[in-house]
């Protein structure tokens, strides 16, 4: 699967969003509720978002009796990110372990440069797509974008596909996985996929599932769409039953949107 591009630069998008449980800076969070034994490893624990900026997203956390803390950086078009990961000493200070380099590439291949305090290099990579699945579909006919605007109406939201699809991302920052999930969940806010991504990470979920239900509005008595509206379900699991959150997007063709 191609990454889907961001709509935002072409059209008119509108996005709403829930997430089932909140993290937000400031707060610490000592454990969360997912349970899911296939896909979730030993969870972290006491998560404290310290900056939610994207320009320097902080955090600390405990994992394996250890306690950390990572300042990132995220490129603005979510495709890059800066990793800056210490760990605390016994004399209680943070002391820099390792930097890494997170690049998400347009089919989906996920490059990480890892360098440790020892100067040593270690590069690897993997997929994020593991599969996906139209599970129904109608024809889409014309795309949302050929075709100048014109005054006539749009119809209401009609159905046109139900789509499932999946990623992995064990070993992801929260900033990579926030780049992660914008390249499957074009338009969601970044406060959706921060918080979400702090879910994530807080329980160690190893890979993403998502339902997309795709609607569009057509120019009345055609088959031409000018909006689309994507429903997007994200799980922790193959069997989506562990909701972690939704996110709705809509995509106008401009001068045909909301007023």
């Amino acid at each position: 699967m191609v990454l889907k591009s961001f709509k935002a630069f072409t059209a008119v998008v509108l996005s709403t969003s829930l997430l089932f449980v909140n993290l937000s800076a400031g707060t610490t969070y000592a454990s969360s509720s997912i349970q899911d034994a296939e896909n979730i490893a030993p969870s972290r624990s006491n998560l404290q978002i310290i900056n939610d900026n994207f320009d320097n997203y902080e955090y600390t956390f405990d994992e394996n009796g250890e306690s950390f803390k990572i300042i990132e950086q995220i490129s603005t078009d979510l495709k890059e990110v800066h990793s800056q990961i210490y760990k605390k000493d016994n004399q209680g200070d943070y002391q820099l372990d390792e930097n890494k380099i997170t690049n998400i590439k347009t089919d989906g291949t996920v490059e990480i440069t890892t360098t440790t305090s020892d100067e040593q290099i270690i590069n690897e990579s993997f997929q994020l797509d593991l599969s996906s699945i139209n599970v129904v579909s109608r024809n889409k006919n014309d795309s949302l974008l050929t075709v100048n605007s014109n005054p006539s109406p749009l119809t209401g939201w009609q159905w046109s596909r139900t789509d499932q699809y999946s990623s992995q991302i064990y070993s992801l920052t929260i900033a990579a996985i926030i780049a992660a999930l914008g390249a499957y969940i074009p338009g969601a806010t970044a406060s959706f996929l921060a918080a979400l991504a702090n879910l994530i990470y807080l329980n160690n979920v190893t890979t993403v599932y998502y339902t997309v239900y795709v609607y569009f509005k057509y120019i009345v008595g055609t088959s031409l769409p000018r909006a689309e509206l994507d429903n997007t379900y994200v799980y922790s699991d193959k069997a989506r039953t562990n909701l972690l959150g939704t996110t709705s997007v809509e995509t106008y063709t401009p001068g045909w949107g909301p007023e």
